[in-house]
């Protein structure tokens, strides 16, 4: 060591980390990361946080546009498979209190929607075939691909229509299930004086 500017204990540290095989031996002491003073972090540049937003957003709105539907299909799909192997329509089965309430909500809000979801893409197939060799047949030629493409559209988005209606109607009907939830209490658990009234 060189430098007489160090002061003893210094030079002392100095050596002792050179004999411990400290990695940062060799640097100026004080410019050790041990000691050094954490660094406040620097925000990213507006022109940056732009570029970001940007990407973000019509990266989502691809998603949203584009395979959401998707999404919601194959919901349907696990949902079905899963029914299936649970038995969730055997009635003989159900441990409800309320067994053809229960029947209906699963026929009608479970599997209804989820069937007609599935087989939404197939017969929006057929029906947009079905109008473009009607089309065709009628001697309209290119003005039937415009309906052709729109049933196509339309049969796509379709689960997402499903799904809202099916939600719109659970939220109408959630005050009745919300007095089966009630009714369905332990009388204990009920808001009920049982106390003998004068």
């Amino acid at each position: 060591m060189n430098d007489n500017s160090y002061t003893p204990d210094e030079q002392q540290q100095w050596d002792g980390a050179q004999y411990q095989g400290n990695p940062y031996a060799g640097q100026p002491y004080g410019q050790d990361p041990v000691y050094q003073q954490p660094q406040p972090r620097q925000q990213p540049s507006l022109g940056a946080n732009v570029l970001s937003a940007v990407v973000f957003f019509f990266t989502s709105l691809i998603y949203i546009l584009f395979i959401c539907p998707f999404g919601f299909w194959a919901a349907a799909v696990n949902r079905l498979a899963a029914d299936r192997t649970h038995y969730s329509l055997d009635v003989i089965k159900s441990t409800s209190r309320w067994p053809y309430l229960t029947f209906c909500k699963k026929v009608f809000f479970e599997f209804a929607v989820d069937g007609l979801t599935f087989v939404s893409w197939f017969v929006g197939i057929i029906a947009a075939f079905v109008v473009l060799i009607t089309g065709f047949a009628g001697g309209l030629k290119m003005a039937s691909f415009l309906p052709f493409f729109l049933v196509l559209i339309g049969s796509y988005y379709s689960p997402l229509a499903l799904a809202l209606l099916r939600d719109l109607v659970v939220l109408l009907l959630m005050p009745f299930s919300k007095f089966l939830s009630w009714v369905s209490k332990p009388a204990q658990h009920l808001d009920i004086d049982m106390t003998k009234k004068s």
